[in-house]
């Protein structure tokens, strides 16, 4: 393997090309997941709506979120949107009952300040959704809310609160909240823009359908670049494979050319035709397989991990069991095997030895009358080159049902423990 090494020296550029191009498919791999998820939680539950940050806002709705925002984000939050009195066409073309109110409209944000604001308005846009949807006569509204005078409002109670007395109030909305995970409480809030955008009159089915197809084109955008990702790496690793074939057959046949008549004596001519054709052909095919498949595991299994840990730690004991279940197998399954592998060569060489005394001494077993000897011979060296194939083929084969079994079995796990978690609202679908 070391001395393989300086051949694959010469082709360094198409191996780092490779290296490369496997980051990339790995990551593209990776991040469909998230598209995916954001379409269905996103785009599905919470119709294209996955922020708590409103591009418009009522003034109604602009003063019932500064009822619940801290006064030190009150300021951010005046910041961030600006008052409009008289609504331009364009707005209006969007938001057609817009026309003669006066709203607040977002500002061009950076991504920081949007992230900022999110974090504000995110309980604020929760507890304006709560209450706006709270069922006047439930026991629970009547509870908090029974005793006001019949002109005045929720809203109008808030404002005279201390936020002593709001903590107070909303304490158990707040224990809910806190049970809720981030995936849920975006959900909740963007639920709240939803409402405020029905109100302006925005077409609500427009705007879902938008994200959705949005998100599938970018989708298929980062599907198109992993598949040509991978075809390159293919054609790429093809190229490596057979540069180090061709300059490994060259050397060998000038080596075994310069060999003494003592040096032949070591090896014969059925093992030097194997060697020149089915080890290096070996070596070509497993050259291959180190660029396409054996460099992109580790990167895709790590970068899987970290997404694991990042964005759901609590099922991480799930992927250990299923790598330790893995090599397990594996482990097995290469001890059976690999010795088989050296046997293997072995039997070729005899197979060739075999057929080569056939062909160079015919008119000598014709003469004789051994035809029948050596069809057996060659029959039994075939036999055993075939039995031992075959032994090591159905070995290797029979680790993808297993494996297939293994990753249906870890998908069930997935979706049971999953589906709770989501219950939860731990976790994004």
């Amino acid at each position: 393997m070391f001395k393989i090494k300086g051949y694959l020296k010469k082709f360094w550029y198409l191996i780092l090309a490779c290296i490369c191009l496997l980051f990339v498919q790995a990551q593209t791999e990776l991040t469909l997941p998230d598209y995916m998820s954001d379409i269905v939680s996103v785009g599905i539950q919470a119709g294209g709506f996955a922020s708590p940050v409103s591009d418009v806002l009522t003034e109604e709705t602009y003063q019932h979120l500064l009822l619940f925002v801290d006064q030190k984000d009150q300021k951010t939050v005046k910041n961030d949107y600006k008052k409009i009195n008289k609504v331009d066409q364009e707005m209006l073309d969007t938001f057609p009952k817009a026309k003669g109110k006066t709203v607040y409209q977002l500002k061009d944000l950076s991504s920081d300040e949007e992230s900022k604001l999110e974090n504000i308005l995110m309980k604020p846009m929760l507890l304006i959704t709560s209450l706006d949807s709270m069922d006047t006569s439930s026991k629970e509204y009547q509870e908090k809310f029974g005793q006001l005078p019949p002109n005045m409002t929720v809203y109008d109670a808030i404002s005279f609160m201390d936020e002593s007395q709001k903590a107070k109030m909303f304490e158990d909305i707040d224990k809910k909240m806190d049970t809720m995970g981030e995936s849920t409480l975006k959900i909740a809030a963007g639920n709240g823009v939803k409402a405020e955008y029905k109100k302006l009159g925005a077409d609500i089915d427009k705007v879902q359908t938008d994200y959705i197809l949005k998100t599938g084109l970018k989708m298929l955008g980062i599907a198109l670049i992993g598949t040509l990702a991978a075809i390159s790496v293919a054609f790429f690793a093809t190229k490596v494979g057979a540069g180090v074939a061709r300059a490994l057959r060259k050397d060998v046949f000038e080596k075994v050319e310069s060999f003494s008549n003592e040096e032949f004596n070591h090896f014969s001519t059925a093992s030097l035709i194997t060697r020149t054709t089915n080890d290096i052909t070996q070596v070509q095919n497993v050259t291959m397989m180190l660029l396409r498949i054996v460099c992109f595991a580790p990167i895709i299994g790590i970068g899987a991990l970290i997404k694991v840990l990042t964005d759901s730690p609590s099922m991480a004991w799930i992927i250990a069991v299923v790598i330790l279940v893995i090599f397990g197998v594996m482990a097995v399954a290469f001890a059976v095997v690999m010795p088989k592998f050296k046997i293997i060569q072995n039997l070729i060489d005899r197979l060739n030895l075999t057929m080569r005394e056939n062909l160079s001494g015919m008119l000598v077993i014709r003469a004789f009358g051994n035809e029948k000897h050596s069809e057996d011979r060659f029959d039994k060296a075939n036999k055993d080159v075939t039995n031992l194939n075959l032994f090591v083929n159905r070995s290797m084969a029979s680790i993808m049902p297993i494996m297939m079994f293994i990753f249906n079995v870890v998908t069930l796990v997935i979706v049971y423990y999953g589906s709770k978690q989501i219950d939860l609202g731990n976790l994004a679908i």
